[in-house]
């Protein structure tokens, strides 16, 4: 879909809806073209704008957020200082020490508490901090981790209920995380699906995808609860 489609749209209620498809266009022009990065940057950011401009309570912004989350989970990983969260999760994933996750927990928990940490960022930082306390929980099955998992996401969507400030993309994130999280401390056993840590790379946040689905002791998938 061209620009021009957009700009004659700008100001009409189907601006939102034109200006995300746009963002698909250049996405999926990103594959073809010679510049790949620059499209999948404008891509990004036409998404960005539809969910900005789209109207509180339209039902499109479901399936624009699921657009989005899915658009972010393609994205080439990003490189990280060594000693950043995302870094240690990174490392953690391949090499499934715990002190590392133990190392991302502490400076997200930091990074939080500094004063000069302002919305949207801060919010941000607490998704990521539930994510990676629910990541240990599945590590060491310590229900303190879960709980304090399910506590931290609950204040991030709470924050959101209040009109104060997590953007789209940190609620496309929180959402079916705390989903998974609540739901395992629903689980008679109290234990997590898994204890085996994933062995794949990966960055914050992690959860961009859905939640993995548990399993049974045989590895095989039970579904969601029903």
């Amino acid at each position: 879909m061209p620009l021009w489609a957009r700009q004659e749209a700008e100001g009409t209620p189907s601006e939102p809806y034109i200006t995300f498809n746009v963002g698909s266009a250049a996405l999926a022009m990103a594959g073809v073209a010679g510049e790949p990065r620059k499209y999948r940057r404008v891509g990004l950011d036409h998404m960005r704008r539809a969910l900005a401009s789209l109207p509180d309570g339209d039902p499109a912004r479901a399936w624009m957020l699921a657009g989005l989350r899915q658009a972010l989970a393609e994205e080439p990983p990003a490189v990280h200082p060594d000693d950043s969260p995302e870094a240690e999760v990174s490392a953690y994933m391949r090499d499934g020490s715990r002190e590392r996750l133990d190392r991302a927990v502490d400076t997200l928990r930091a990074a939080v508490d500094a004063p000069r940490t302002e919305e949207p960022h801060r919010s941000r930082r607490r998704a990521e901090r539930g994510q990676v306390l629910r990541m240990r929980f599945e590590l060491t099955g310590e229900i303190a981790d879960l709980k304090a998992s399910i506590a931290v996401l609950e204040t991030v969507l709470g924050t959101a209920v209040e009109n104060a400030a997590p953007d789209d993309e940190t609620l496309a994130a929180t959402s079916p995380s705390w989903a998974w999280a609540a739901w395992t401390g629903t689980r008679p056993s109290g234990r997590p699906p898994t204890s085996k840590p994933p062995r794949k790379p990966s960055t914050i946040p992690p959860s961009h995808g859905r939640p993995p689905l548990p399993t049974t002791p045989s590895g095989s998938p039970t579904g969601p609860p029903s």
